[in-house]
């Protein structure tokens, strides 16, 4: 019988006494194997232990259902600091400890605003202003609600 290790299980229903930190881009983890886990192939254990991540490389030693290992990702990217800044706004204001301070942009410019507006006026439907723009319907209705980007 093949062992399925999914990556839904917790730790403790796979291991006994584990352990992992992470060391740079590495996680090193050691931990013993429950009894009905031990015919588990390596490959099964690195994926389980990643989270499912895409991994560079791999040392694993097992000793019984004692299983000791090191798994390295690739460098870790250069980040734009405005990126990361938009990235902890949304994750901020996601969990409401800060106002959301994400730039608001807009699909389309003033111009086109109060055409689409004028299109209405004149009975247009939402969705063949939006054919006729050649975009979205939500931004057809944001505009005519003034709603988001294009409040005033």
């Amino acid at each position: 019988m093949a062992v399925d290790l999914r990556l839904k299980n917790r730790t403790d229903q796979v291991f006994s006494d584990y352990e992992e930190i992470f060391v740079g881009n590495s996680i090193v983890f050691e931990g013993f194997l429950l009894p009905h886990n031990k015919k588990a192939r390596d490959t099964q254990i690195v994926r389980f232990v990643s989270g499912g991540r895409r991994y560079l490389t791999y040392d694993l030693d097992r000793d019984g259902v004692f299983v000791r290992g090191v798994i390295r990702y690739g460098a870790l990217a250069e980040s734009d600091p405005e990126s990361i800044e938009v990235s902890i706004a949304k994750i901020e204001a996601a969990i409401g400890r800060a106002p959301r301070k994400i730039p608001q942009t807009r699909a389309v410019n003033d111009a086109q605003i109060d055409k689409i507006r004028f299109f209405h006026a004149n009975g247009m439907s939402q969705r063949a202003i939006a054919t006729e723009m050649d975009i979205h319907y939500m931004t057809v209705w944001k505009i005519i609600n003034k709603k988001g980007a294009y409040a005033e």
